[in-house]
C-alpha cells in the first residue's frame, strides 16, 4: 500500500507545472512566434491548483482541532496527576492512621493482660500514704473514719501524720496547754501545764494580738507541712 501524498506535493505539483506553462508562453514570445495559448492546460492546472488549496484548507481546520485536542489532553493528564497524587496523599494518610490504630489496639491489649489487680493497688497506695497530699475534696474531719466516702486506708496522709514531721516520725502534737520535753520522748506521757488566772473579759478584749515568734527554721529539718 502506497503512502499518501504528502500536502507540500500536492501544492507544489500544479504550481510547478504553472510555471513550466508561463516559461514555455513567454519564450515562445519572446522569439517572435505567436503560438496559440495552452488554454486547456491552463485550464487543468489552475483547477489542480484550486483542488489542492481547498484541500490544504481542510488540512489546516483538521490541523487546529488537532491541536485543541492535544490541549484538552494535557489538561485531562494535568487533572488526572493532581488526582493520583491526591489519592496518594490520602493513602498515606490512612496508613498513618491504621497503623496508629493497631498500636492503641496493641497497647490496650497488653494493658488488659497486664491489669493490675485491685488488692495490690490498694496496698501500693497505702504505701504511699505518709509521702503524698490529700485531693481537694477530702473531707477535713479525719477523726470519723465511718463519713470518708472509702473503705481503706487513704493513699495520702492523716492531719495528725502532717503535724509529726520529719516524715511523720515525731510524736503527734498534743492537746492545747500540753508541753513536753524537746527531744526524743516517744512514749513519753505529755505534762500537763500548770493552770493560770483567766483574765478578765474587759482586759483581753484590750489585750493587742500577739504574733508568735517564727521558729528556727533548721535547713536539714525534712518536715513536709512546715505551715502546720
Amino acid at each position: 500500500m502506497s503512502e499518501p501524498e504528502s500536502m507540500r506535493n500536492m501544492l507544489e505539483r500544479p504550481i510547478s507545472q504553472l510555471e513550466a506553462l508561463a516559461h514555455g508562453l513567454f519564450t515562445s514570445l519572446a522569439s517572435g512566434n505567436t503560438p496559440e495559448p495552452p488554454i486547456a492546460e491552463l485550464a487543468a492546472c489552475d483547477a489542480n491548483l484550486a483542488e489542492a488549496l481547498q484541500l490544504a484548507r481542510i488540512h489546516l481546520l483538521k490541523q487546529k482541532q488537532i491541536e485543541q485536542l492535544m490541549d484538552e489532553i494535557h489538561e485531562l493528564d494535568r487533572q488526572l496527576v493532581d488526582i493520583v497524587e491526591t489519592l496518594a496523599t490520602g493513602q498515606r494518610d490512612l496508613q498513618a492512621i491504621i497503623e496508629e490504630g493497631e498500636e492503641r489496639i496493641a497497647s490496650a491489649d497488653k494493658a488488659e493482660k497486664m491489669a493490675v489487680e485491685y488488692p495490690l493497688l490498694i496496698s501500693y497506695g497505702t504505701k504511699l500514704a505518709d509521702f503524698t497530699a490529700a485531693p481537694p475534696n477530702a473531707p477535713a474531719d479525719d477523726k470519723e473514719p465511718a463519713a470518708l466516702p472509702y473503705a481503706f486506708h487513704p493513699p495520702f496522709p492523716a492531719t495528725e501524720i502532717m503535724q509529726r514531721g520529719r516524715l511523720g516520725l515525731e510524736e503527734p502534737i498534743g492537746p492545747v496547754g500540753e508541753t513536753r520535753v524537746i527531744g526524743d520522748t516517744k512514749g513519753l506521757p505529755f505534762i500537763q501545764a500548770p493552770a493560770q488566772a483567766r483574765p478578765h473579759p474587759t482586759a483581753q478584749a484590750v489585750q493587742q494580738p500577739r504574733r508568735r515568734a517564727a521558729p528556727n527554721m533548721d535547713l536539714f529539718d525534712l518536715d513536709l507541712n512546715p505551715d502546720l
